[in-house]
C-alpha cells in the first residue's frame, strides 16, 4: 500500500560554516567594517561580538577606574561630613536662640 500523493522532501542545506578570516577579524577589532556586514552564522557573530566586547572592556580599564573612583569618592565624604557637621550646629543654634527669646 503506497500513497499516490505528493511526499515532503526535506533538503538539507549544504551550508558549511564560513570562519572569519584574520584581515576581518582585524578589520572589525579595528573598527572599519561593522560585523554586521560579513556574512558568516550568527553564532560566529555572536562569538565575535562578545569576543570585542571583552577586549574594549579590557582596554578601556573599567575595572581599575571604577575602583579608584569609588575610593576618591568615599575619601571625599569625610572631608564633606566634618565641614556640615562643623555648620550645622550655626544654623540651628541661631534658630534654637530665636525660639527661646520669644
Amino acid at each position: 500500500m503506497s500513497s499516490s500523493g505528493p511526499k515532503a522532501v526535506i533538503k538539507h542545506s549544504s551550508r558549511r560554516k564560513v570562519k572569519l578570516t584574520e584581515a576581518q577579524k582585524q578589520a572589525v577589532h579595528s573598527g572599519q567594517i561593522p560585523l554586521a556586514s560579513i556574512r558568516v552564522s550568527r553564532g560566529i557573530k555572536l562569538r565575535e561580538a562578545i569576543k570585542l566586547m571583552y577586549d574594549r572592556v579590557m582596554d578601556a580599564q573599567i575595572g581599575v577606574m571604577s575602583a579608584a573612583l569609588a575610593y576618591y569618592t568615599l575619601l571625599s565624604l569625610f572631608p564633606i561630613f566634618i565641614v556640615v557637621g562643623n555648620l550645622l550646629p550655626f544654623f540651628l543654634g541661631s534658630a534654637t536662640l530665636r525660639s527661646k527669646d520669644t
